[in-house]
């Protein structure tokens, strides 16, 4: 069924019904939550069901074909997941949504004459690269975390959140902490992970200090940062992050977006305060609830939204309204009821967002409510992420965001391919900085604009080099030999160094720097020094071919001197001698230095 010419016969041979209950279950995902009721409900935003009374009867006949399987119920019979399309097949649809929301190809009179951005594929990339470069060669400690409250030795709900001092403050004095029912606290947005210090270093390079939030994020999920402070990179993610080109760097990170929990669309709305009278509040008294299982809500809710986008027929513009239209729909409360999976906490889950000097949920039957919540979130999602990742073009009326148009989502979402290409009317970056400007060299000091050299420029560098000096506009460098051995000891050889460098660099390898690493490649393994060894001596020409037989004694061997006598790493002594014993042999262990 994954042959795309079957999935699409499969599909074309489909009532219209049954291609209702084929997008719904799209849509809706495989979260464990979705009811028959949910697929129903979103089903049934482009027409009535007629054919069949249950909708659990159109998802029985799309497993029975192949195109969905089967859902479970859960141990106490309570929450039905309806059926699931696994990826593998969606990759193989066309754009379900390609018929049921408009799209064009040209915007409207009215929609073309606002402001028009387009998403550059190449941008983030290349400040992601340059701010690697930046944190390894200036070492950043996170920002501290929030100080924990004193009462939280007293009251469980506290540990772990982040909390708004003077509502805990008054909470305590007004004795609400200890009323029943318990009480809703504020979760604030929290901090940003480096400290203004850092930020204001290193927010030119990234746009801005939410893109430099992003970016960092993405770094982190993606493993080229190692957890915790001070910011260390992966030197080994590092250098195959680099040694990749932008797109493909490009395609690494959005795949890190799309499932990264350290960063929430919903962060960003709240620290746009006071302009969004929101806030996010969770019941003092469910002590189920971790800052955990709320980022993992708010990545669902990223999933729903980019299922819907992904979708979409790439290349053709959608307005917002015909988005919002179907959102509102598949998408109508924006707390942690959406797909209940417990029988507690119906009314108001866990957590919710509210408006400002309410501890009332956001109505979902009110329009400005979906608007402020589900409505900012998808905006988020397409102007931002989307949009720095180069993936959405993006056109404004008044001011806001009226209409976008999507370019190798879908191919990235649904794993269609690895590296999707750029957008037609997106060339490839020109090298508009002249090569004398960009990369300067003064003996074996090599002075370079970072922006104006591409990453696997930078990586090949840092194959040869040390970075003595980075800042937002002027990276230096210094041939280094521990660098150069470092490269050679990883099997990269002088006259690949070479190609790289008449491949990357805009400036010819100058005669010195030539000639130095010609020096050391000619010196290379010429002498080596080995630490910390072990002779084993037989006691005839005919024991280390057995013990070849027997053990792992070849996987070992750093030198044979003779046949009598070898040379192995002393960390492999107490395996050999465990494994010469169960062979039956009485080894005679010496220690003498």
């Amino acid at each position: 069924i994954t042959d795309p010419g079957d999935v699409l016969k499969a599909v074309l041979a489909l009532d219209e019904e049954h291609r209702q209950v084929l997008r719904a279950l799209v849509l809706l995902g495989d979260e464990p939550g979705v009811q028959a009721d949910d697929v129903g409900r979103v089903a049934r935003a482009w027409g009535e069901l007629k054919g069949y009374k249950q909708v659990e009867t159109y998802v029985g006949h799309l497993c029975d074909i192949g195109l969905a399987i089967a859902g479970d119920i859960l141990p106490n019979g309570y929450i039905y997941r309806s059926g699931i399309v696994p990826h593998a097949i969606i990759r193989r649809l066309p754009p379900l949504l390609e018929q049921v929301i408009p799209a064009t190809t040209d915007l409207s009179s009215d929609q073309s004459a606002g402001e028009l951005r387009f998403g550059d594929p190449y941008e983030l990339a290349r400040a992601a690269g340059q701010i690697i470069l930046l944190l390894e060669q200036s070492p950043s400690p996170l920002r501290p975390p929030m100080p924990r409250p004193r009462l939280e030795k007293f009251y469980q709900g506290l540990e772990g959140w982040d909390y708004d001092p003077d509502e805990l403050l008054q909470a305590k004095e007004s004795g609400k902490l200890s009323a029943y029912p318990a009480p809703t606290l504020t979760i604030p947005p929290p901090r940003y992970s480096l400290p203004d210090e850092t930020i204001r270093r290193l927010a030119p390079v990234a746009g801005g200090e939410a893109r430099l939030e992003f970016i960092f994020s993405l770094l982190v999920a993606a493993g080229v940062f190692q957890p915790g402070s001070p910011v260390t990179v992966w030197p080994e993610v590092k250098t195959r992050f680099l040694s990749q080109d932008e797109l493909a760097q490009r395609a690494i990170l959005a795949r890190a977006y799309f499932q990264m929990p350290n960063w929430s669309e919903l962060w960003e709305i709240l620290r746009g305060q006071p302009a969004t009278p929101l806030r996010l509040k969770r019941a003092l008294d469910r002590l189920y609830l971790k800052p955990e299982r709320l980022r993992t809500d708010l990545v669902r809710f990223r999933q729903l939204v980019l299922r819907a986008l992904a979708s979409l027929p790439d290349g053709r513009w959608v307005t917002l309204e015909d988005l919002f239209h179907l959102m509102r729909i598949v998408w109508p409360r924006f707390d942690q009821t959406v797909w209940q999976t417990y029988r507690y906490a119906q009314d108001t889950g866990s957590w919710f967002l509210t408006l400002a000097g309410s501890d009332k949920p956001l109505d979902p039957a009110d329009e400005r409510h979906w608007q402020l919540a589900q409505g900012n979130f998808i905006r988020t999602v397409i102007s931002g992420p989307l949009h720095w990742l180069g993936l959405a073009d993006l056109s404004f009326s008044d001011g806001k965001l009226a209409a976008f148009r999507l370019h190798g989502l879908a191919d990235l979402y649904w794993d269609r391919v690895e590296t999707p290409p750029a957008p037609r009317h997106v060339a490839a970056p020109i090298q508009t900085t002249p090569p004398e400007e960009a990369v300067r060299t003064e003996h074996h000091t090599i002075r370079v604009r970072p922006s104006a050299i591409p990453a696997q420029a930078h990586s090949l560098l840092d194959k040869i080099a040390r970075l003595e000096t980075a800042a937002a506009d002027l990276f230096v460098y210094r041939l280094d030999p521990q660098a150069t051995h470092e490269a050679f000891e990883a099997g990269v050889a002088l006259s690949e160094i070479l190609d790289d460098w008449g491949k990357w660099m805009p400036i010819p390898m100058p005669e010195a720097i030539r000639a130095q690493l010609t020096e050391w490649w000619q010196a290379y393994g010429r002498v080596r020094i080995y630490e910390d060894l072990t002779v084993i001596e037989f006691g005839d020409d005919y024991a280390l071919a057995e013990m070849k037989a027997v053990t792992s004694l070849a996987e070992h061997l750093i030198a044979e001197i003779s046949p009598r006598l070898v040379i192995v790493p002393r960390q492999a002594v107490a395996s050999l001698v465990a494994e010469l014993e169960a062979a039956g042999y009485t080894p005679k262990q010496t220690d003498e230095v």
